[in-house]
């Protein structure tokens, strides 16, 4: 696989996933911006990080939203192994897919984190998705670093499920 550039345009400097969210509309379609100049130097562009940033914020997510995950989930039959209750986890996916980069975090978690909360999903459940449409991982847990400059160690944000 080849290296993930750093991030050196003056676009992305300030891009602080600790200090992401809970902001104006405003700083948040800055931010959103700074996400897509990201997305398109690592070529994990969303495919609707507009239609994201501009009407679903976390406490403005539409319903159909909040259900994208678990509709794919069902989809590929998969089943969690995180020790969350329904409603805890129907929080954290609400969350996510209202947050601008969700569809990279997504991306990025499906195809190279192994544990973590990742766009919405569990490490077991990416496992399971993974297993049915023939995913490798072939370098795992280094995502944190190479989308927002932070080591996982360092993020004070999701949760091990292993």
């Amino acid at each position: 696989m080849a290296p993930q550039p750093r991030f050196t345009d003056p676009a992305c400097r300030g891009l602080n996933i600790d200090t992401f969210y809970n902001h104006t509309y405003e700083e948040r379609d800055e931010r959103a911006a700074k996400v897509q100049k990201i997305a398109e130097l690592t070529g994990y562009a969303p495919r609707s990080i507009t239609e994201v940033s501009n009407g679903n914020y976390a406490g403005r997510v539409k319903e159909e939203d909040a259900n994208y995950l678990r509709e794919i989930l069902e989809y590929y039959g998969v089943t969690t192994n995180v020790e969350l209750s329904g409603e805890m986890r129907k929080e954290y996916r609400k969350m996510c897919s209202g947050c601008p980069d969700f569809e990279a975090c997504f991306d990025w978690g499906l195809n190279h984190e192994k544990h973590g909360w990742w766009g919405g999903t569990t490490g077991g459940e990416r496992d399971q998705l993974r297993k049915k449409m023939n995913i490798i991982v072939e370098e795992p847990g280094s995502g944190m670093y190479q989308l927002f400059g932070t080591t996982s160690e360092t993020r004070s944000f999701g949760l091990r499920d292993e």
